[in-house]
């Protein structure tokens, strides 16, 4: 299970080629580390993953893994519309043993039925042995990743939590876990400060990018 805290997906700096500007990178990450980070997460939406270059992709995760150091978690975006796509990219990933876990949208090209969606993410775990976690954007997405097909999911050994910004689901998984190692993270930045009443510990959102002091400050509220 996820260390409790907030996890940062962090923007990633691009010079005008689209080549990724690593000291940037680096700065970034190190500042959310500094500012009491639990984890971070690359090419999230924050991270703008679906621009990315393939020749990029691996830069950003290696200049990741440098300066994280082992010190937090390390989450990395994958979110493709084709199987093979997640292939590709997961094939790349396994090679790296810094990266702590996968993090996967529902495809977000075509129109799914539910039975659809439970079969893609099925599908795309068990292309790793990393820990797998599921990501419910429905604004970005046009699809949703409903309760029961988190419970269906959760059977999967390494599927091990989801992000989202739906409250009522996010609490009902903290009360009723599917399993004792699944970790549900909340990420509607509006509403951390009644999450936190409601008992939830975990946070994942993009703006912390913007804002690592005031988090910092945030997060000590909290705790």
């Amino acid at each position: 299970m996820l260390k409790k805290g907030f996890y940062t997906a962090v923007g990633t700096p691009m010079d005008s080629e689209g080549a990724i500007l690593t000291d940037s990178y680096k700065r970034q990450i190190d500042d959310q580390i500094k500012a009491g980070a639990s984890g971070i997460l690359l090419y999230g939406t924050m991270g703008m993953g679906g621009c990315v270059k393939d020749s990029e992709y691996a830069r950003g995760i290696e200049a990741a893994i440098e300066v994280i150091d082992s010190r937090v978690t390390l989450l990395v975006g994958a979110s493709e519309n084709s199987l093979a796509r997640v292939r590709d990219k997961f094939d790349m990933m396994n090679t790296y043993d810094g990266i702590d876990g996968i993090v996967m949208t529902t495809p977000y090209y075509f129109g799914m039925s539910d039975a659809n969606i439970v079969n893609f993410f099925e599908k795309t775990a068990v292309m790793t042995d990393k820990d797998y976690y599921l990501y419910d954007i429905m604004p970005v997405t046009n699809l949703k990743i409903k309760y029961e097909m988190v419970a269906e999911l959760a059977k999967i050994k390494n599927v091990k939590g989801i992000k989202a910004g739906d409250a009522i689901m996010i609490k009902k998984l903290i009360d009723n876990p599917p399993k004792d190692d699944f970790t549900a993270i909340f990420s509607n930045s509006d509403l951390f400060s009644m999450g936190n009443l409601y008992g939830m510990e975990w946070y994942l959102d993009g703006i912390f990018s913007c804002m690592p002091k005031t988090i910092e400050k945030v997060q000590k509220g909290y705790n």
